[in-house]
């Protein structure tokens, strides 16, 4: 695929308000590879993706003051992945049901040319790209009960262009539970549930 990305009223806008007509619109082009499918049983249901986008004339914000920022053209950058989806339904007879899933994703995006005053970031990896996120869930019921556990993991990532300072990894746990009532000819939810739980 190749598309564009035009920049917002903020990103053309000077810190003094006036129009930026050097700014570009992003350019990419994404070539992405995939595969899908699940067992005979339909126990399993699987998929894996790979991708390797290449941008041109990249939009990324500059500070120019404590809270102010102007969009400019970073050159470059090369945004490639892996993404893989599991699922598993362990039971589903009866009043009794159960199902896990797992999903991965693997992400490294660079700088392949950026030079940014006397700065040189070319090679360096995008600030907010996370390297490796992980999330686990599973989600079971008996009746009208059901409970859900998800757990996700956040790989640190760099929070500037020379990549000098990067955000600590971290983990969430949220647990939910739902009781649903038939009270004539409607069904009634309620649910309780707690977000990041550690």
């Amino acid at each position: 695929s190749h598309g564009y990305s035009i920049p917002t009223l903020e990103e053309t806008l000077t810190p003094d308000g006036l129009i930026n007509n050097d700014i570009k619109p992003e350019i990419g082009l994404n070539i992405e590879i995939g595969y899908r499918g699940m067992t005979n049983n339909k126990k399993w249901i699987y998929g894996l993706t790979s991708y390797h986008m290449s941008v041109k004339d990249l939009l990324v914000a500059r500070r120019t003051a404590a809270d102010q920022f102007i969009g400019v053209n970073a050159g470059g950058s090369r945004h490639v992945g892996v993404e893989l989806d599991l699922a598993y339904k362990m039971f589903n007879s009866g009043d009794w049901r159960s199902d896990f899933d797992l999903a991965y994703t693997y992400q490294k995006f660079t700088f392949t040319d950026f030079v940014d005053g006397e700065d040189d970031y070319s090679d360096n990896e995008l600030t907010g790209a996370i390297p490796n996120q992980v999330a686990l869930g599973w989600n079971g019921g008996y009746k009208g009960l059901s409970l859900s556990v998800k757990y996700k993991f956040i790989d640190s990532m760099p929070m500037r262009d020379d990549n000098s300072i990067y955000s600590d990894a971290y983990s969430l746990l949220d647990i939910y539970a739902t009781k649903t009532i038939t009270i004539g000819m409607f069904n009634i939810g309620i649910s309780a549930g707690v977000n990041n739980l550690l």
